[in-house]
């Protein structure tokens, strides 16, 4: 019995995969992958990811060539985010997890910075500032899920411009939907 799979009526289209979850895409092949092949040549990696039964539809493709894009980094120095990188021998390595990308410094916001700010995060896209507000606390400690509100209005821009470039760069490197740019 031969049982072929159905194509959805509308194609998915993944504009911002990271922002929505890749899509709702499982991309977990591609990260078997990529986790297997730790120590094989970065050619071998990508043609067997590029072998990966969801790569014949666009949106799936697009999802895992963004994983990819997102996980992989061209050197070991670039993409701080990513887990893997291709090593100067061209084969897929991972990065230490006991190294911190983060500097040594933790900048310590003030109480008044912290009550400026009222649980809310505060992110930049292109030269406008806008406001991440706590949606949802996770129960496992520390993590919270944000969602982009507002614009900051004139005054909130004064005050956050009159902060010290320590307190900015720290309150823009917490912003929650901040993600570097794909290696690929």
């Amino acid at each position: 019995m031969i049982i072929q799979q159905e194509r959805p009526s509308a194609p998915e289209v993944v504009a911002k995969p990271r922002e929505r979850g890749l899509g709702g895409i499982d991309t977990r092949p591609v990260e078997h992958r990529l986790h297997g092949g730790i120590g094989k040549p970065w050619n071998h990696v990508l043609g067997k990811i590029n072998k990966l039964k969801g790569m014949r539809f666009s949106a799936t493709r697009a999802a895992y060539l963004r994983c990819v894009g997102e996980q992989v980094a061209p050197s070991e120095g670039a993409l701080p985010g990513a887990e893997f990188y291709v090593d100067e021998n061209g084969n897929l390595a991972r990065r230490d997890p006991a190294k911190d990308d983060r500097p040594s410094e933790t900048v310590v916001l003030s109480t008044e910075i912290e009550a400026f700010l009222d649980r809310r995060s505060i992110g930049k896209r292109g030269q406008t500032l806008f406001w991440f507000e706590p949606t949802a606390r996770y129960s496992d400690a520390e993590r919270t899920r944000f969602r982009q509100g507002r614009a900051l209005n004139e005054e909130e821009s004064a005050i956050f411009a009159d902060l010290d470039e320590a307190d900015r760069v720290e309150i823009l490197s917490r912003d929650p939907a901040r993600s570097p740019a794909p290696a690929n």
